[in-house]
């Protein structure tokens, strides 16, 4: 198989992976998106503005636990912001930095695990959860997260 043809194949799979996203999901704009597709973009573009929002205010939490303990950091730091941020226990915060860990620091290689990925973990759920039969996002959330957060958090 030749470079193009595999990269062709990799294009369609990747259509075709998208197109059951939308069908599969509960969110009437995109299905309604897939009849019109330059509606792709404006849910795109609204996925992007929340991921920007949710950005901004996990930095905001980030700034803030760390302002108040300069000692405070790496998975503590993690599940304190994680746990502000949802309004939830300390065992759910760190089950929650558990999950982020195993969906974007294992894989494809190993490493710790980074307030990036956190964030990224929680704004895919938040998407995800509001469109409870989607399998995906339809814009690049990762990208916003790496414009949005610095690395080495």
């Amino acid at each position: 198989m030749t470079d193009r043809s595999s990269e062709n194949t990799i294009q369609k799979l990747a259509k075709e992976t998208a197109d059951v996203v939308v069908e599969q999901s509960d969110n009437v704009l995109w299905r309604v998106a897939r009849r019109l597709p330059f509606l792709n973009q404006v849910v795109a573009n609204r996925e992007r503005s929340l991921a920007r929002e949710q950005c901004a205010q996990m930095l905001g939490i980030y700034k803030t636990l760390r302002a108040g303990n300069a000692k405070l950091e790496g998975e503590a730091l993690y599940e304190r912001a994680v746990a502000e941020r949802l309004s939830c226990d300390q065992a759910k915060a760190k089950d929650i930095v558990r999950l982020a860990d195993l969906s974007f620091a294992q894989w494809p290689e190993e490493r710790d695990v980074s307030y990036r990925d956190i964030v990224n973990y929680l704004i895919v759920n938040q998407i995800l959860g509001a469109h409870t039969k989607a399998i995906g996002t339809l814009a690049d959330i990762d990208r916003v997260v790496r414009a949005s957060i610095p690395a080495g958090l």
